[in-house]
């Protein structure tokens, strides 16, 4: 199953595991269908951290339109400048000893310098905006999940060299031990692709769910399996114009 392990090797401790989120991923997802895989997902405990020390990056705008999606921003004016729209969020997750609880860190880089948001909610007394920076935190955890657990997703994982020839990838490796893009291949899959007029549906997410399944001698016992989730009406020429359920690295 393209479930990755709760715990991987130890590299993870000595520096984060980086996952970079474009903006337009959040296009291709439903976030009721998220939430519904990541329910199954939970009732099977599947729901498992990639690594004990990983990070999440993405654009003020990404966490905009992610809060927006979540219902955890309400209105059409967040009463950001522009400009920091493109400013960037590093979520940093670490597990505690027993794997089972984590706790985490929120900044955001702009200015040339960065800013740990939650504890300028809490210097500032800002109740609403301490909420909202936990909540973005929490669903992103569960998000970054559903996309890992998706079937033909495509996943790269690098390891970030000092002397790489990538810029980026050299800037990587003083903060992160390695970074993982993901990205759709050629999508194959297309069950269910016709609309009621005749149409053809959007590529879209098919949610994960549980499937009860029989087994053993005369099919007498019964299991629950979890079926992952697939994106699905994709082609290669969409998948290329729209850029969208990519992380980009």
């Amino acid at each position: 199953m393209n479930i990755p392990a709760q715990l991987q090797s130890s590299h993870s401790k000595e520096k984060p595991h980086l996952f970079r989120l474009s903006d337009d991923i959040l296009s291709c997802f439903d976030m009721e269908d998220v939430r519904a895989t990541y329910n199954d997902m939970l009732a099977l405990n599947l729901d498992k951290d990639p690594y004990p020390y990983y990070a999440i990056e993405v654009k003020v705008k990404f966490m905009y339109l992610f809060g927006k999606k979540t219902g955890l921003l309400i209105g059409e004016d967040d009463g950001t400048d522009p400009s920091i729209m493109q400013a960037t969020c590093v979520f940093i997750y670490e597990l505690d000893d027993d794997g089972e609880h984590y706790h985490f860190d929120v900044l955001m880089y702009a200015m040339g310098k960065y800013v740990d948001l939650l504890a300028a909610a809490t210097l500032n007394k800002n109740k609403e905006q301490e909420n909202y920076v936990n909540g973005i935190a929490e669903y992103l955890r569960y998000f970054l999940m559903v996309v890992l657990a998706t079937k033909n997703a495509e996943k790269v994982t690098k390891k970030n060299l000092a002397k790489a020839i990538s810029p980026r990838q050299r800037k990587d490796a003083a903060k992160y031990g390695y970074t993982t893009t993901i990205q759709i291949g050629k999508i194959t899959e297309s069950y269910g692709s016709s609309t009621p007029t005749g149409g053809v549906k959007r590529p879209h997410l098919r949610r994960g769910h549980i499937r009860t399944q029989r087994f053993g001698k005369g099919n007498a016992e019964v299991k629950k399996i979890f079926i992952q989730p697939v994106f699905v009406n994709a082609d290669e020429n969409w998948i290329n114009e729209q850029k969208t359920y990519r992380v980009v690295a």
